[in-house]
């Protein structure tokens, strides 16, 4: 008969105020910035099922001085607006504060819809941005399951 050994991790005790860490933890915000924000500025929507923005219409692209790509970025309010809030119940939150968002996000208004962010049910970000935020998040629980078995 063999002998089993197990350890079980409580990632509450083992990571104190987890939620903090995550927000805190430049690495996650900032790919999960990066990666939203770097999918806009090229024109294309980070969620899955949606791809590059509808152009934008004739007289902002005269504005723009071109049509595409549709970047969202003329004063750079909208894109520095999203803010990321740490855990709570095992999420994360991720949010743009300002108004013209929910104009882009949901097609208000006379503006197509542009995907900014998942906010229906069954959306989800691309996987390549999932991929890239559970690397960052299991980073942190590596480097802190490390620490605590020093």
């Amino acid at each position: 008969m063999g002998i089993k050994i197990t350890k079980n991790l409580n990632l509450k005790k083992m990571v104190p105020n987890i939620g903090n860490r995550y927000k805190s933890n430049i690495g996650v915000a900032k790919i999960i910035k990066s990666e939203v924000v770097g999918s806009i500025l090229r024109g294309i929507s980070p969620v899955k099922g949606h791809n590059q923005f509808v152009k934008y219409s004739k007289g902002y692209a005269k504005l723009k001085g071109r049509s595409r790509p549709v970047d969202l970025l003329l004063t750079g309010k909208l894109l520095n607006s999203l803010k990321i809030r740490g855990i709570r119940k095992a999420s994360i939150s991720i949010a743009f504060t300002n108004e013209k968002a929910e104009y882009h996000d949901g097609g208000l208004g006379n503006n197509p819809e542009r995907k900014m962010l998942p906010s229906k049910s069954g959306e989800s970000f691309k996987q390549t941005i999932l991929n890239n935020i559970t690397r960052a998040i299991n980073r942190i629980v590596k480097d802190e399951v490390i620490k605590q078995n020093r």
